[in-house]
């Protein structure tokens, strides 16, 4: 069963959570943009993650856990994008014609990112993994999809 931690507990998380998310993905950012463009993004996919979060909350009438899933959500996120910076940087410096090796490392992150989220949602929603998996497919796209549409 869903218990939500003691209040004070979860302002701490819930502050850490934001500042590790907003710090590990405007590095991630930048690392392949201008570091102004790169600030954008992170802000636009941070409003992104809020909105889905509040939405999904609410349509399974479990608000008061808004706060405690934003944690959980941008924390997880911040740790597998943290092990995915030397990944990136790597792809960056790698000479052209090696890329291969490096490129289909940085692929494991994203799909280690959707079974976190697989798990998360299906500790929440007390769904089946399939819906549970569907549904962080769905977070994944309407957030940095839509963070790349807006920002093109």
């Amino acid at each position: 069963m869903w218990r939500l931690p003691a209040i004070e507990r979860l302002e701490k998380i819930y502050t850490h959570a934001l500042g590790s998310y907003f710090v590990v993905f405007w590095i991630l950012q930048s690392l392949f943009t201008s570091p102004a463009e790169g600030l954008l993004a992170t802000v636009v996919e941070m409003m992104l993650i809020l909105a889905f979060t509040a939405g999904l909350t609410a349509l399974v009438g479990k608000r008061q856990a808004f706060r405690l899933i934003l944690a959980i959500l941008l924390g997880s996120t911040s740790v597998v994008g943290l092990l995915a910076v030397p990944a990136s940087i790597w792809l960056l410096v790698v000479e052209t014609g090696r890329q291969q090796l490096a490129f289909y490392t940085l692929l494991l992150f994203p799909l280690w990112w959707l079974a976190v989220l697989e798990h998360i949602f299906h500790r929440f929603l007390e769904k089946s993994r399939t819906f549970c998996f569907w549904l962080a497919c769905g977070y994944a796209t309407a957030t940095y999809l839509a963070t790349f549409l807006i920002i093109l």
